[in-house]
């Protein structure tokens, strides 16, 4: 990550719980060290065995260039779509974009509890690559980014199980089609939120 002396032309998009606006704030330049880093929890979750994933470097809708890419160690998995990593020595908040996933915070929502651990299997104590696409931060200053651990685009393989709905918040929206594209696959193949006599 950049040093806090440097800045970044950045927008903030209001990626939020169900119901939030999304509209997107004017784009402006703030500094690096305006992002709060969480606190660091005590301990680092422990990694999980995974099934067979949706892999490959190719997704041309995410660019990966060296000003919108970092790296770290995911020390918290908070729900269905956000973790808490440290990248340097500090702990971020980071929000997955392109998807929204049950709650399973403040409030309990139906899949919220599987969404997360699903999360958990995935990426908890993994070092993950951070890609941003358009916006910095949202209105709760979590990062806003793809997130891969090694070739699997997390954010999508969510959706793609049917953890998670597509769901674009403007602008962060170059993969908006390859979020509904996975969703569709995980309605017709009845997965997750979408099985047979599942919950709307």
């Amino acid at each position: 990550m950049p040093s806090a002396r440097e800045t970044a032309r950045v927008g903030t998009s209001s990626h939020a719980g169900a119901g939030a606006s999304h509209a997107s704030a004017p784009t402006k330049t703030v500094p690096k060290s305006s992002v709060a880093p969480a606190t660091s929890p005590k301990d680092t979750l422990t990694s999980v065995a995974l099934p067979a994933l949706v892999t490959g470097t190719s997704f041309p809708c995410v660019h990966a260039t060296p000003d919108h890419t970092s790296t770290g160690v995911v020390t918290k998995v908070v729900d269905g779509d956000t973790i808490r990593v440290r990248i340097g020595g500090h702990v971020y908040r980071v929000r997955y974009i392109g998807m929204n996933a049950p709650e399973d915070t403040k409030k309990e929502e139906w899949m919220g509890p599987e969404a997360t651990a699903r999360d958990k299997a995935l990426v908890a104590g993994k070092r993950v690559t951070l890609i941003k696409d358009v916006s910095e931060t949202d209105r709760y200053g979590r990062l806003l980014r793809f997130v891969f651990v090694d070739n699997t685009m997390v954010n999508l393989e969510l959706v793609r199980e049917g953890y998670a709905r597509a769901t674009p918040y403007w602008p962060d929206t170059s993969c908006e089609q390859l979020f509904y594209h996975a969703q569709q696959q995980a309605q017709s193949e009845h997965r997750g939120l979408w099985a047979a006599g599942a919950a709307s």
